[in-house]
């Protein structure tokens, strides 16, 4: 479609990407880890092709103009752009570090490549001013990284950033579950080794304000505690399958309790999806309009 409407495909495909990145798919986490692998190799030969194409002496004529766009990219540009965007999300010192790590690479100098064959005249090198640029924010970004990242004490000495839970979801052998403990709730305020955890189950992490914290046997648990469970993950020959029933303005249950509605025995609602929300319902669960019911039958 971009190519049908003279558009940019780069820019197409990145869209593209952070479209389906974001959308629940099965096995996603097998396709994203293929994906990893098949993205270094093009890397890697997309940067041995360029280099085919480039002349060092000619990078030696341009490297005034690449060290002014490296110091105003580095400098000016990309801080103001990361602090304009980022408000409140981020800290001084992480705001610094995300405007520092602004590496270029492989597309910009595709992009360069683009304009040196579109025949526009040009009085300046632009392809082998992109590919110094490309060196120079590798060898000196790259290179400082860690040391900035100590300066502004952005190293955390006791975590290792390693897989999140999330890279597990879609792992079939291993399910996460979080089980939120009101007030009244039988495992209020009893320790963790004392209460009844489901058959082959391990409590990972309990969730208490701002606080996270790897519960052991003699953690208390405490209204308000959300404890995030590994449970066995669900296998089966056969898919369960699922229809979703979007709740409109004039919808019959609308406005009524899954209790009450006149559901036949082999239909259970399994989940409301409200706006940003999952909700699993229960019998006084009301139903709102604009809820999507997903339904087993």
């Amino acid at each position: 479609m971009a190519a049908f409407l003279g558009g940019n495909g780069f820019l197409s495909v990145y869209l593209t990407g952070l479209i389906m990145g974001n959308t629940k798919s099965k096995h996603k986490a097998d396709i994203v880890h293929f994906f990893d692998n098949i993205t270094m190799l093009a890397q890697m030969t997309a940067f041995f092709l360029l280099g085919l194409l480039s002349f060092p002496s000619q990078m030696f004529h341009s490297l005034p103009q690449t060290v002014i766009i490296v110091l105003f990219l580095t400098l000016v540009a990309r801080p103001v752009a990361v602090f304009l965007l980022t408000g409140r999300k981020y800290s001084i010192q992480e705001k610094i570090f995300i405007s520092w790590a602004g590496l270029r690479g492989a597309s910009a100098i595709v992009f360069a490549i683009i304009v040196s064959v579109s025949g526009l005249e040009t009085k300046s090198n632009v392809f082998h001013i992109v590919f110094g640029l490309a060196i120079l924010s590798v060898a000196i970004q790259g290179t400082l990284l860690p040391w900035v990242a100590e300066k502004l004490g952005l190293i955390d000495e006791e975590n290792n950033v390693l897989n999140t839970f999330t890279d597990y979801q879609e792992d079939s052998s291993m399910t996460l579950m979080q089980l939120h403990i009101s007030k009244g709730h039988n495992w209020e305020n009893h320790l963790l080794k004392d209460v009844s955890l489901p058959t082959d189950s391990l409590a990972m992490v309990i969730r208490r304000g701002d606080e996270t914290m790897i519960p052991k046997g003699d953690t208390r648990i405490l209204a308000g505690d959300d404890v995030v469970l590994s449970v066995p993950g669900y296998e089966s020959v056969h898919d369960i399958e699922l229809k979703e029933e979007t709740i409109g303005k004039d919808h019959p249950w609308k406005d009524r309790k899954i209790s009450e509605l006149d559901l036949e025995d082999h239909v259970l609602v399994a989940m409301i999806k409200r706006e940003d929300r999952n909700i699993i319902p229960k019998g006084n669960t009301t139903i709102q309009e604009g809820d999507i019911l997903v339904i087993y039958n």
